[in-house]
C-alpha cells in the first residue's frame, strides 16, 4: 500500500489510462478540425475558454504541420489542432508547477533561469512520469537542452514508413506542459520538440524568449541592412549621373 491508500496496481492502472487519454487528445484535436475545417469559418475561436488572453501564441512544430499538410489537410484545420493541444498542455504544466511549488523549499519568488528549468526536469518530470530528465545541457545563454531517454507517453507510438514523422505530434502536448510550467515559473520560453520512436525517445530545446527577441532583432537588422534590387538599381542610376556631370 502506497501513500494515500493507493496500490502500485491503482497507479499503473492510472498511468495508463492517462497515456490513453493523452493520445484521444492528439487524435481527436485533429480529426475533428480536419472533418470541421471545410463546415466551418468559425475554426479560429477553439481555444478553451477564457485563456487566450494569457497563454502566450503556440510554437507547434512546423514540420508537423507540413507533414500533415503534405497527407491532404487542410493546413490551417492542422494549425488549430496544434494550438488547441498546446492550449490544454499549458494549463496542465501552469497548474501542475504551481502545485509542485507547494512542496519545494529551495525556490524563493524570483527563480533564475537555470533553477527554473532544474526545477522542471526534476520536481514537475517527477511528478509527470515517476522520473527525473535523463540529461540537461545549456549554452549558459538562455537555451537549454532536455533529453529523455524513454518518454512514457510515446512507448505507444509507432512510426511506419508511411507515417515519417508522425510521432512529433506526439510531443506537442509535453513540450506545452514544459512551456507551462516554465511560464509559471517567469520564464516564457519557445519550444521545439523532436521525437524517436523506437526507443521512445524524445529531445526538448528550450529557447528563452528574451534569446528568441534578441534573434528576431538581430535578424531584422540584418534584413534591414540588406539592400533591395530597387535600392541597387536607384544607387546605380545616381552613381551613373554623377558620372555624367564630372565629364
Amino acid at each position: 500500500m502506497e501513500p494515500g491508500g493507493s496500490t502500485r496496481r491503482d497507479r499503473h492502472l492510472d498511468e495508463a489510462v492517462l497515456e490513453f487519454l493523452l493520445m484521444e487528445i492528439v487524435i481527436d484535436s485533429f480529426d475533428w478540425e480536419s472533418s470541421h475545417a471545410s463546415t466551418t469559418t468559425t475554426t479560429k475561436s477553439l481555444s478553451l475558454p477564457n485563456t487566450a488572453h494569457r497563454i502566450p501564441a503556440p510554437s507547434g512544430p512546423p514540420a508537423l504541420v507540413s507533414h500533415l499538410r503534405a497527407s491532404g489537410r487542410s493546413a490551417e484545420a492542422d494549425r488549430v489542432a496544434v494550438s488547441r493541444i498546446e492550449s490544454i498542455g499549458f494549463r496542465v504544466g501552469e497548474r501542475l508547477a504551481e502545485r509542485c511549488l507547494l512542496h519545494a523549499i529551495t525556490l524563493s519568488d524570483r527563480v533564475i533561469e537555470l533553477d527554473a528549468v532544474k526545477f522542471v526536469c526534476k520536481d514537475v518530470w517527477q511528478a509527470l512520469f515517476g522520473k527525473q530528465v535523463d540529461n540537461l545541457k545549456t549554452n549558459h545563454k538562455g537555451v537549454f537542452v532536455l533529453f529523455d531517454a524513454r518518454l512514457r507517453w510515446l512507448r505507444r507510438v509507432r512510426e511506419t514508413p508511411v507515417s515519417d514523422g508522425v510521432p512529433a505530434m506526439w510531443g506537442i502536448f509535453p513540450a506545452a506542459v514544459l512551456r507551462g510550467a516554465l511560464t509559471h515559473l517567469q520564464h516564457p520560453c519557445r519550444i521545439r520538440v523532436q521525437c524517436e520512436p523506437a526507443p521512445p525517445s524524445a529531445v526538448f530545446t528550450v529557447k528563452m524568449m528574451r534569446v528568441v527577441e534578441e534573434e528576431e532583432e538581430e535578424a531584422m537588422r540584418r534584413q534591414s541592412t540588406v539592400p533591395s534590387s530597387a535600392d541597387e538599381a536607384s544607387a546605380a542610376a545616381v552613381a551613373t549621373e554623377l558620372e555624367t556631370a564630372v565629364r
